[in-house]
Order: structure tokens, then sequence, then C-alpha cells
């Protein structure tokens, strides 16, 4: 599994490096650059041309890209034009209160999916399947900025349950209730929507679990109905939705993006979208490789779990 594992890494780098590339061109591309958003009326064109050559604006795409490139290799990604730091540190600062949102989500994303996939499946047709076939339509359909929006009416301004955004309410200082109390309304949020696209998963692998004989078999001798599904069935089931779990990463990734923007949440989506407005490129490539980077690492730690789902893949 080791040589596996490296193989695999180093296949990823010349598709990160075809990526980076692409990227670039294409945030390149984009109308405006950061100088065109702040040219005062009364800036010469003398001091705005001045300006752009100081910060490399005025260079050919090419030379741009190798600039940034050089400073990717020494780990830094460049410096943001508008806050003139480092774009490593400020994508740093930003990585825990994402990770924690995306992290939680996704622990009550399963913790909802899995035992209710399972109940669904058992009990196909019944009014359980019924309802939460309802509840996983409407998760699915209904997107993350609607029902964020609809959660702090509910819970923050009608019956002021929960804060309606932020980390942590200002000059309060660390307090990990306070903490837990922000958390609520955007992890209920990104849960729900990924609790629905989980539960359909679980349920029609779990209902083709069910269909085999050796499912069959196991009622036949006289198992216990419990220990079927949860030892028999269920590891067999889960491997459908470890494929799914490889894109659960960018997928949870591209909600807090606009789940940060409703709750005022200080991760990377949210300073995602403030360097696309601002025209901060640097700080744009860096998010972009680091989703890059994440999409590989989920992918590749998707492949690894099937071996310890399914005990017949092996990696030689």
């Amino acid at each position: 599994m080791l040589a596996y594992t490296i193989r695999r890494i180093l296949t990823a780098i010349p598709l990160l490096a075809l990526v980076s590339v692409l990227c670039f061109a294409i945030v390149a591309s984009l109308p405006g650059d950061y100088l065109d958003l702040l040219a005062a009326p009364t800036m010469s064109a003398e001091s705005l041309a001045k300006r752009r050559s100081e910060i490399g604006l005025d260079q050919p795409l090419a030379i741009r890209y190798l600039g940034w490139l050089e400073q990717v290799v020494r780990g830094n990604f460049g410096n943001s034009v508008a806050a003139g730091k480092p774009v490593a540190e400020l994508i740093g600062n930003r990585l825990l209160p994402t990770f924690s949102l995306m992290g939680l989500s996704l622990l009550v994303s399963l913790a909802i999916a899995i035992p209710l996939g399972i109940l669904t499946a058992v009990k196909a047709n019944g009014l359980l399947d019924h309802i939460s076939t309802s509840l996983a339509y409407l998760g699915v359909s209904v997107p993350t900025f609607f029902s964020g929006l609809l959660a702090i009416y509910l819970f923050a301004v009608t019956f002021n349950l929960l804060p309606s955004g932020l980390m942590e309410t200002p000059g309060r200082g660390f307090d990990l209730v306070d903490r837990l109390r922000h958390l609520a309304l955007p992890v209920m949020v990104l849960g729900f929507h990924g609790a629905a696209i989980y539960t359909r998963y679980m349920r029609s692998s779990m209902l083709e679990v069910l269909r085999q004989d050796y499912v069959r078999t196991a009622h036949a001798k006289g198992i216990p109905a419990q220990r079927v599904y949860l030892r028999h069935a269920f590891r067999n089931a889960l491997v459908s939705v470890v494929t799914l779990l490889g894109m659960a990463v960018p997928s949870l990734l591209s909600g807090a993006v606009i789940t940060e923007q409703v709750f005022s949440w200080p991760g990377v989506g949210r300073l995602l979208v403030d360097s696309v407005n601002g025209r901060d490129f640097p700080v744009v490539m860096g998010i972009t490789m680091l989703v890059a980077v994440l999409v590989v690492a989920g992918n590749l730690l998707a492949d690894l779990l099937y071996s310890v789902v399914d005990p017949r893949v092996r990696y030689s």
C-alpha cells in the first residue's frame, strides 16, 4: 500500500501543475485588477502604471506565472496585493474556522445519513422511508444560502436561541460554549444538506446488498436480523458511501463558501469571495491550489479506505 500511495502522489504532481496553469490563465483573464478597483479619479495614468509595474501586473502572463510558481516552490504562494501579507499566512489564519465547520458538518451528515439510510432500506416503502425521501429531496433542492437565511430567521431572529453570525461574541474572548453556539447554525445548514445526499446513497446501496444471496442465506441460518444488517450488509453497503466521501471535502468547501458569507464566518470561503471581489489574484490562486490538493488527497484517502471496508481490495 505504501508503494501505491507514493505512486499516486507522484502522479498527482503533473496534474496539480496543469491545474495551476489553467487556473492562473482563468484568473488572469478576469476583467480589471486590484489597482483598477483602487484607482482614484485624481490618480494619474503615470502613477497607476508605476504602481502596476512595482507589483508586476504589467508583465506578460508567462512571466507572471513563473514568478508565482517560484514563490510556490518556496512555500509562501506570494504576497497578497491587498493586505501586503504572505498568502500562506492569510490562508493559514482561516483554515481552523473552515476545517472546524467542515469537520463538524461532515460528522453531523454521517451521523444522520448512515443510521437513517439503513433503517429506510430495511423498512423500504414504509412511512419512515417516505418521510426520509421527501426530506432528502428537500435538502438537496434547497440551496444553502436560502436554508441559511431561513435558519437565521427562525433560530436567531424569531426565537433568539442562537447567534446569527460570526465565530464568537465580540469582546468575549475564547469560550468553548460560545464557539459551539456560533457553530450550531452553519453546521446545521451544511450538515442537513450533506445528510440529504448521503442518506439516499446509503439507502440505495443497502437495498442492493440486502438482495444478495449471502444475506438471504444468513437469514435462513437463523442469524439475528440486527446482526445480519450491521455485520454482513452494512460493511459492503459502505463501499459506495466511501466513494462519495472522496468528494466530500471539495463539496463541503464549496458549500462553506456560501455558508460563510451568510453567517459572516471568518473562513477560507469568505476569504475567497473577498479576494475575487477585490481582484487579489495571489490569494485566489493560493485557495484554488489548496482546493486542488484537497481533492487529490480526498480521492487518495477514499481509495485507501476501500481496502479497509472491503478486504477483497488490495493495493500492491
